[in-house]
């Protein structure tokens, strides 16, 4: 047997093939990575530049911090240097990154410390990491520092040995895209020695650095974090490799983690760790917050919003579920995602899961997990080393419910009470205690969690101590009576409990079915209206009624730049700073300015409106200053936002599509007018040009050359008008001129413009006598009617006879030419009428606009002409124009 061949994963060289071609379009980034400061990065990243720059590469310097060190200043001399940008920010003058200079000299390399800083305020991005993305986007290589301590996974760990806060940070992924990372590497000791002597900090601040942040134990342990990133990388890098080649190895972990979100600050590091986690056993890794019942304040649902925000930035797979019970609902996700491992919080004594159910979340984790693992993390404290202990996030049962709600419940039991007092005259104490089961289950329809639960609570120690004998204590003397008592607080506790879940669990059941409802409503009402600006007008209305903002709608103009003014369905109109956001996201397909990280001082939130094929504009939306919006409202607003670029793009297509069939109809007009006029145009002309010749030739007999010109002449007078009247009717630019008209004169005038055309005919005229005269543009309808007996002459065999009749009945005239000629052809006489239409078999010559200018003429007038098919053969076309008659006789109307 032939041993098998080891080939390489066809899905993993697939991947490999389109990771290179997206970095092809992009800048390369390359960061030199030290532990601390003082360690030689920007020394070492300018050293790069200086060589590049030998090596014929433009480079251009956008920012590097020297520090005051004399030979990294060095560094800069003959290099290219942009000027920095400057700031006014409460008095001060800042200096910072010009990063559209930066854009317009476009650079082949570009220098960039310091990659953590946080740019000023009013800035496009808030930090300097964004503007790299935006340079490496436009296609510009980039050399950059970072300190592993402003890596978004390790920063808590380094704060939380070193003692201090770290502020600055970079989302891992930034150093995974990386497309070279250098390590730059000391000792301890020679940092420490470089420290002494003024290379790092100068003064007290050296001092003070030395006896903290500097420490030997402190720069043992970045260093080895330093390392470990690095061989992270390293690892990272090689597994690729082993899976793009199908290389046999111990790689495949097949694992995936899941860590749990909550309101509590410490979720926070959490994520940070189960990235730290993942990244180290290259697997993928989910964040799931689970939404109950329970009701939280503007505070917990922003720390949420942010931790989730957070994880997305960092890689996860970010998934919001819905449950009555936490450890239920995170054991469902995991299983049905594969998750091999739920990271969570060690438990803390007055964690809400333990005070609501007397376990931990932890417990209930590891008592129904089954084969998937369980980590309990030590969490850190964000705003502190990690040596405090976190506060439970539980609103306070006044915080939660309103003070109107605890009015309500203390009059319905006050109500219930004096109830209670009328109803036991006549139906004994132990009625009473049905009627507080009923008003509380009745409340909790109505009211808050807290309060039903204490009017539960309230209601048991009312009918004990009013009702129960004896009286006005809490002592009960019959065991009837206690058991009953207990009974009522424990079925009212939970039918109240359950009762206000289910109302709960109904609104918000309600607000997801109405926002899946209003998009898809949105969606119908913006595809299939008639009108496009009617259908955007829609979607807006819907999205401001469900998030309770303004909207504005900036569509991308024929040029395919984004349009200056708003759409008319707009609510608010951006002014020319927020065009400028608009425009950014329109270009980069990114959502800019509030609640984002690029120009989030902008008052709105602009998405662009991504389709299939292009950015169809931008969609702004603006809510109230105090206001804020939850990532699932931010994710909906994008489906939104997604949902309009489609039916923009749907638009835009039917649109491309009718003009591609108005052009290519015009182009076939163009082909058959100008095949059509162009025979018209050579017979008469070749006839005049015989005619002239002859009459040259032989002067005298000029006489017998009259009738062929005259008969070339009007061929070719007959073809313009035909050309200036179909010119006329298109632009619409036909005016009817009604008047008095005599039928006969009518008709014989139509007669005299066929000409002798009608002359190899037998032609049959019935026109009674007397008939009234009607009111009508004659020149029109004559020439209407000569075009009819043009047709007549030119389909019919000679010899044939042609008949013209003519009435007046039922207020409107008839005029009909009648043949018996090989008759309409087959399908649609409709068809008949389209212009440049000419009937099969019919005689050369002819434009085909002869039917299409009669039938123009008299819809102009109100009328029309209609064709069909004799009994024997031949055709029949009418006139038919309703009119106003006056009896010649009577000279009356």
């Amino acid at each position: 047997m032939m041993e098998a061949v080891d080939r390489p994963d066809p899905d993993a060289l697939l991947a490999a093939l389109k990771a290179e071609e997206a970095r092809r379009s992009r800048g390369k980034l390359k960061v030199f990575l030290g532990m601390c400061p003082g360690v030689g990065k920007t020394y070492a990243m300018l050293e790069a530049a200086r060589k590049a720059a030998a090596d014929g590469r433009r480079v251009t310097v956008g920012i590097a911090e020297t520090h005051g060190r004399a030979e990294t200043a060095r560094l800069l001399e003959g290099l290219d240097v942009l000027p920095r940008r400057k700031v006014e920010y409460r008095g001060t003058t800042l200096e910072e990154f010009d990063l559209d200079a930066a854009l317009a000299r476009r650079p082949e390399l570009l220098v960039l410390d310091e990659l953590a800083h946080s740019n000023a305020p009013g800035s496009r991005h808030p930090k300097r990491f964004h503007d790299a993305l935006e340079l490496l986007a436009a296609g510009i290589d980039i050399l950059t520092t970072l300190n592993v301590q402003h890596l978004e996974s390790r920063a808590e760990i380094v704060q939380q040995i070193t003692r201090a806060p770290v502020r600055e940070t970079v989302p891992d992924s930034i150093l995974d895209e990386a497309d070279d990372v250098e390590l730059v590497d000391i000792t301890p000791t020679e940092l420490r020695r470089r420290l002494a002597e003024g290379k790092v900090y100068l003064g007290e601040r050296a001092a003070t650095a030395a006896s903290h942040f500097f420490r030997d134990e402190n720069l043992t342990a970045l260093r080895e974090m330093a390392l470990r990133a690095t061989a992270e990388r390293v690892d990272a890098q090689l597994r690729q490799t082993m899976r793009t080649r199908n290389i046999a190895g111990p790689w495949k972990s097949g694992e995936r983690l899941m860590v749990a979100i909550g309101p509590s600050p410490y979720s926070e590091s959490l994520v940070r760790w189960t990235r730290r986690a993942a990244a180290a056993r290259d697997c993928p890794w989910v964040a799931v917050h689970v939404e109950t019942d329970r009701p939280l304040n503007d505070a917990a649902r922003a720390r949420i919003s942010a931790q989730l925000t957070l994880a997305r930035q960092l890689g996860a797979e970010v998934v919001t579920t819905t449950g009555d019970s936490i450890p239920a609902a995170l054991l469902r996700e995991a299983r049905a995602r594969n998750v091999t491992q739920i990271i969570v919080g060690k438990p803390t004594a007055r964690t809400l899961w333990r005070m609501r159910t007397g376990r931990s979340l932890l417990d209930a984790l590891l008592r129904d997990s089954g084969d998937i693992d369980i980590c309990a993390v030590r969490p850190i404290a964000p705003s502190s080393g990690g040596g405090g202990r976190a506060q439970p996030d539980v609103p306070r049962a006044w915080e939660q419910g309103r003070s109107r709600q605890w009015i309500e419940a203390l009059l319905m039991l006050a109500a219930t009470t004096a109830a209670g007092v009328a109803v036991e005259r006549w139906a004994g104490y132990r009625a009473v205690s049905l009627i507080y089961l009923l008003v509380v289950v009745g409340a909790a329809f109505r009211l808050a969690r807290w309060p039903v639960l204490v009017m539960a609570v309230a209601s048991a120690l009312l009918w004990n101590l009013l009702f129960i004998p004896t009286r006005f204590t809490l002592t009960i003397a019959q065991p009837d009576d206690a058991m009953m008592c207990g009974m009522l607080a424990i079925i009212a506790l939970a039918l109240g409990h359950l009762t206000s879940r289910l109302r709960r669990r109904e609104a918000a059941e309600r607000q997801r079915e109405r926002r899946t409802a209003a998009l898809f409503e949105m969606t119908n009402k913006a595809a299939l209206a008639p009108d496009i600006a009617e259908g955007l007008r829609a979607a807006l209305r819907q999205i401001e009624d469900l998030f309770r903002v303004q909207t504005a709608l900036l569509l991308r103009a024929g040029d395919h730049r984004l349009a200056e003014t708003p759409h008319a369905a707009s609510s608010f109109r951006p002014d020319e700073r927020e065009h400028s956001v608009a425009a950014w996201a329109f270009e980069k397909n990114l959502a800019a300015g509030r609640f984002t990280d690029t120009l989030p001082d902008s008052p709105a939130l602009w998405l662009p409106l991504r389709a299939r094929t292009a950015v169809m504009g931008a969609m702004g939306v603006l809510a109230a200053p105090e206001s804020t919006l939850t990532l699932d409202e931010r994710d909906w607003l994008e489906n939104f936002a997604l949902q309009i670029g489609s039916v923009l793009e749907k638009d835009h297509f039917i649109q491309a599509f009718r003009r591609a069939e108005v052009s290519e109809a015009s182009e076939r007009l163009r082909k058959t007018l100008l095949d059509s006029v162009s025979h018209e145009l050579k017979t008469p002309l070749w006839a005049l040009e015989s005619a002239v010749d002859g009459i040259g030739r032989q002067p005298a007999e000029a006489e017998r050359f009259l009738p062929e010109l005259r008969t070339a002449l009007r061929r070719l007078w007959r073809t313009i008008h035909n050309l200036l009247d179909m010119s006329r009717l298109e632009s619409g630019s036909v005016r009817p001129v009604a008047g008095w008209c005599d039928v006969t004169e009518l008709c014989d005038n139509a007669l005299d413009l066929a000409g002798d055309a009608l002359a190899a005919h037998a032609l049959e005229v019935e026109i009674p006598g007397g008939l009234p005269l009607v009111k009508a543009d004659q020149a029109l309808l004559e020439q209407a009617l000569a075009n009819l007996l043009l047709n007549a002459s030119a389909h019919t065999p000679p010899g044939t006879p042609v008949t013209l009749r003519a009435a007046v009945a039922d207020g409107a005239l008839h005029i009909d030419v009648l043949d018996r000629g090989p008759g309409l052809p087959g399908g649609d006489p409709e068809a008949l009428f389209e212009k440049f239409r000419r009937g099969e078999g019919a005689r050369a010559g002819g434009t085909g606009l002869g039917l299409a200018i009669a039938r123009g003429f008299l819809r102009a007038q109100g009328g029309d002409v209609i064709a069909a098919r004799r009994d024997g053969g031949g055709a029949a076309f009418g006139i038919r124009l309703p009119t106003p008659t006056m009896a010649v006789e009577e000279g009356t109307s």
